[in-house]
């Protein structure tokens, strides 16, 4: 149980980090390169095989570059997400992805797929926009474009989930899993690096305190939030179908909390209605 509770925790403090950005001023992505940075470092240390040579001749090693690139860009649209609707929002936005793995497991693996769970889906969905609601007053402030970046950060996060489960069922071997997370994170510091050097080349970019404070203060709970999971996994003695529906929830519930403790955000009558729906969703999902 401990692991569990540890694993929600650092996925809160995950999206809490995100909207602190904003709040301190820290420019999201040099600090996020620097996150991946440190969850490398992180992942390099908990290995129990230092010699990582192994990992050019395994199977999966181009899908790994390919997700190392897509967790660049989804961590940058959750973090757009908490600056312009706040950490609940991206929090939600980004938990409720597990849908995509529950239909990919139906339709793929031929799991079963309730009632329950087809309803727990929709409502998933109607969550994430009342979620993203906020009162008129606030709409001169932003674009139009801008409401999609909670559903581009729901679906990419699903996404993100779903190509990782293919990839562990069908390419990555179980003594392989430290190793592919590992090359998981590198794979997202190398993409992420050669984006950031063009940029700080063509000085559209800078790196100084904050952002290097700020990448470790966040990848820090980055690696650990996957750490605790798959610690939960193998030691909770829960199925992955109660743990990871108790997770996300948990890990709405305390960002919220967080949200409305510490940065004061607003939540109007949609919103909390949305949260609630979030809750029933995954539930549904859950008993499903």
């Amino acid at each position: 149980m401990i692991d569990i509770i540890l694993c929600i925790i650092c996925c809160a403090l995950l999206v809490v980090g995100l909207k602190l950005f904003d709040v301190k001023g820290v420019q999201s992505f040099p600090a996020i390169v620097i996150n991946y940075l440190t969850c490398t470092v992180c992942g390099f240390l908990f290995l129990e095989d230092k010699n990582i040579s192994s990992i050019v001749h395994t199977e999966w090693l181009k899908y790994a570059l390919f997700l190392g690139l897509l967790f660049i860009c989804i961590f940058l649209i959750i973090n757009q997400t908490a600056k312009h609707f706040g950490a609940s929002t991206a929090s939600v936005s980004m938990k409720l992805g597990l849908v995509f793995p529950i239909i990919f497991s139906a339709i793929l693996y031929h799991e079963p797929f309730s009632t329950l769970k087809i309803i727990g889906t929709i409502a998933a969905l109607i969550a994430v926009i009342l979620c993203s609601y906020k009162p008129a007053e606030e709409h001169h402030q932003r674009h139009a474009y801008l409401f999609l970046l909670p559903l581009i950060a729901f679906v990419g996060s699903g996404a993100c989930d779903s190509i990782v489960q293919f990839m562990q069922k069908n390419y990555v071997k179980q003594a392989e899993s430290a190793v592919f997370n590992f090359a998981l994170f590198f794979a997202a510091l190398l993409c992420g690096s050669i984006i950031l050097i063009i940029q700080l080349i063509r000085k559209q970019e800078s790196i100084g305190q904050k952002e290097i404070i700020g990448g470790i203060a966040l990848g820090i709970p980055n690696y650990f939030s996957m750490y605790f999971l798959v610690s939960a996994l193998n030691n909770s003695g829960y199925q992955s179908s109660v743990l990871f529906p108790t997770i996300n929830i948990g890990t709405v519930l305390l960002t919220t909390f967080f949200s409305l403790l510490y940065f004061k955000e607003f939540l109007s009558k949609l919103n909390w209605l949305g949260l609630g729906l979030a809750v029933v969703g995954i539930g549904l999902m859950f008993v499903g």
